[in-house]
Parts: structure tokens; sequence; C-alpha cells
């Protein structure tokens, strides 16, 4: 493989992992706001600040099981 032709799947590999980031940056973003709207409307609904915390404790609890599904040693094959 020439080196013109490596450095084309460098560049590839770049654009990837950024729009990866942009992403996630995105959806993190997208889940703050819809998280605080939520947590006061639970809390208009309920009059209490403490039932708004079991929604949250609940989505911490699904995320870190689905994180323990995560494989760190399998390659995701950014290199088309």
């Amino acid at each position: 493989m020439s080196g013109s032709a490596s450095r084309r799947k460098e560049r590839r590999v770049v654009t990837a992992y950024g729009a990866m980031v942009g992403l996630m940056n995105s959806l993190s973003q997208l889940g703050g706001f819809a998280g605080s709207v939520l947590y006061g409307y639970i809390v208009a609904h309920t009059h209490s600040y403490n039932a708004a915390f079991y929604p949250m404790a609940a989505l911490l609890f699904v995320g870190a099981l689905i994180w323990t599904q995560v494989d760190s040693t399998q390659d995701v094959g950014l290199m088309v």
C-alpha cells in the first residue's frame, strides 16, 4: 500500500472519530435539556423533590447495566 493511500485512510478515521464525538456531544446536550425539563415537571406534579430522583436512579442503573455489556477489546472497524 502506498503512503498516500494510508494517509487517506487515516484521515477517514479521524473524520469518523470527529463525527462520533459530535454525535455523542449533541445527544448528551439533548439529554441534559430534556432531563432538566422533566425534573421540573415531576416536581410540579408531585410537589416533592425526592420523587424526581427515582427516574434518575433508574436510568443510572440501566446505563450501568448496559455499560457492563461493552467489550473494550472488540475492534469497531472504523478503517473503511
